[in-house]
């Protein structure tokens, strides 16, 4: 079994490379009195030489990483603090939409998720001659608003509104008899439907 002895070889970094300073420096005095030829002498500081120079290689490449390091975390806390900040007035503006915040990449992940279940509200009364239609678009860029008489299958869309409410004038189908609608709504932004449809909301519209 080979043995090592090299335990008084220190270990850390630092106290290593004063160390090989040493050693370097002072085989040359004691080695001659130690039996050791001028070659041998030679060797042995150029192998403490070659280590010195890994050492500081390390040394000078750990202070590059700190330097980095040290100008990312400045980085961070200032140019990309301005652009979260200026992020935050966007998504304040009346034109933002979450379609706009995905492209940007200034929406969080869940809320970008929340986009497949998007799903607006109605609140819809009647009035004499139309039925008022109040929704919520969730900041996207409005909702389309889909109506049938009860009883029927096919949804007709009626509108894509931008601002709520929406005022459905539409005539009754048949002149003076009162019929009972039926209203959903989904949101789109920039033409694109998003989400889900609105719970159904049923009124009793008499023209």
């Amino acid at each position: 079994m080979k043995k090592t002895y090299g335990y008084f070889i220190p270990k850390a970094d630092a106290e290593l490379l004063r160390w090989l300073n040493n050693f370097k420096e002072q085989i040359a005095i004691a080695g001659p009195s130690l039996g050791l030829t001028p070659a041998q002498i030679t060797d042995l500081q150029d192998k403490a030489q070659k280590g010195i120079d890994s050492l500081l290689a390390v040394t000078v490449k750990k202070q590059v990483y700190a330097d980095a390091v040290l100008f990312k975390n400045m980085v961070r806390e200032e140019e990309v603090s301005f652009i979260a900040n200026t992020a935050a007035i966007l998504k304040r503006h009346p034109s933002f939409t979450e379609n706009i915040g995905g492209v940007l990449g200034i929406i969080s992940p869940t809320t970008a998720q929340s986009r497949i279940t998007l799903q607006p509200k109605l609140k819809i009364n009647v009035f004499p001659e139309y039925v008022e239609i109040g929704f919520t678009k969730h900041n996207q860029t409005g909702v389309a608003i889909f109506s049938r008489i009860r009883g029927t299958e096919e949804w007709t869309e009626v509108t894509k509104s931008e601002r709520s409410p929406y005022k459905d004038t539409r005539p009754l189908q048949v002149a003076g008899k009162a019929e009972i609608r039926e209203y959903t709504a989904r949101c789109y932004s920039n033409d694109e439907s998003v989400g889900q449809n609105s719970e159904v909301s049923v009124v009793v519209f008499g023209g």
